[in-house]
Formats: structure tokens, C-alpha cells, sequence
């Protein structure tokens, strides 16, 4: 009988994403994921498996590589690959200091992502937010939240700039340090204007 090779499975490929860094930053790590026969990825979605960070911001490409559970990691883990000639492990380089979710593991964060906005109930985004609208909604959306395009039937307003005393609106922030910490924070700390509940009818 003919002798089969063992079984053993393909080493899984990385993508590669880069978020603030410079040109010649963003070039050297092109370069250097190619020369590995690996992939790059323009922006970060569920296929991303690392982001490299330059200049260690919470962009939206670092959220979306913590609720995709991505490795979130220094520049320098490309510089220390090109020196060594193979990619460095990464936990030497995960940003742990500058975002303390890292310390969950990239299935637990991902896990945890997709139902961090199910019980909070509808939420409406205004147009003009900072990050942008759309971000905003995907990032809410992949959170397993619900967006509404009706300001009544939401029970928060996110990014309002006019008072609505029907409403609770929420500051952008709120949405941003759910997401950095995987945990839903205490709106009445976001609050952009005063919220009064309805009194109960009797």
C-alpha cells in the first residue's frame, strides 16, 4: 500500500491591517507581509486577523480589530519579524497597556462582541457624529445592537446636539468605551443633556 503523508492542516494565513502609521510605515509593512505570503487588508472586518498599530490610537479600525478578536500589536512586531525572518510570536507585542481588553483572548472578545448591545434596546444615530454616522451604526450593529431611523421609538439618541426632553441623549463616547472595554458603561456618565423619567401615572 502507498504510504500518505500525515495529515496536517495548512498554516492559517494572516491579514494584515495598519492603522496610524505613517507611509513609510504603511509601505514597510506591505512589503514585509508579502514577503511572508501573507495578506493585507485596507480595513479591518471579520477576515482580519492582526492590526498593526503605529501611533497607538483607538481608531476605528483598532475597534473593529477588538470586537473581530484581531491581534492588536506595535509596529515594532514588523520590525522584529524582518530582523528574525519569520514572523515574531505575538504577545510580546499586543498593545495590553494602551487597551487592557487585549488581556481576553481574540475568540472570548469576539464572542463577547456580538451580543454587548442585545438588551439595551433601540438606538437612533444622528447624521452628523464624530466618529461618522456609519461607523458608528456598524459598530454598533456588530455589537448585536439595534439602530432605528426613528428618533421616537428609540430609547437612546446617540451624538444629539439638541435637546429633546423626550429622549436620552447619549455622547459618541459612550459607544466607543463600551466597545474598548466589551462591557456596556453607565449612561447617566455620557449624557449630553438632562434626562427627567416620565412620572408614573396614577
Amino acid at each position: 500500500d502507498d504510504i500518505k503523508p500525515p495529515n496536517v492542516s495548512p498554516k492559517k494565513k494572516k491579514v494584515v491591517c495598519t492603522t496610524c502609521c505613517h507611509r513609510d510605515d504603511q509601505a514597510m509593512v506591505r512589503t514585509t507581509v508579502k514577503h511572508f505570503s501573507d495578506s493585507i487588508a485596507e480595513t479591518v472586518d471579520n477576515s482580519t486577523t492582526h492590526v498593526v498599530v503605529g501611533n497607538p490610537r483607538r481608531t476605528i479600525n483598532v475597534l473593529k480589530g477588538i470586537i473581530h478578536g484581531a491581534h492588536i500589536l506595535s509596529l515594532r512586531w514588523v520590525t522584529d519579524s524582518i530582523s528574525s525572518g519569520s514572523w515574531e510570536e505575538e504577545s510580546n507585542y499586543e498593545l495590553i497597556a494602551e487597551f487592557p481588553v487585549l488581556k481576553i483572548d481574540g475568540d472570548a472578545r469576539r464572542k463577547a462582541a456580538t451580543s454587548l448591545f442585545t438588551d439595551t434596546g433601540l438606538m437612533f444615530v444622528e447624521k452628523e457624529t464624530s466618529p461618522p454616522h456609519a461607523d458608528i451604526v456598524m459598530l454598533i450593529e456588530t455589537c448585536g445592537g439595534k439602530v432605528t431611523k426613528s428618533r421616537n421609538r428609540s430609547r437612546y439618541c446617540i451624538g444629539s446636539t439638541v435637546y429633546d426632553k423626550e429622549n436620552v441623549s447619549l455622547s459618541e463616547q459612550w459607544v466607543l468605551d463600551s466597545i474598548s472595554q466589551l462591557k456596556v458603561q453607565d449612561a447617566n456618565k455620557y449624557l449630553l443633556f438632562p434626562y427627567r423619567s416620565p412620572s408614573p401615572e396614577f
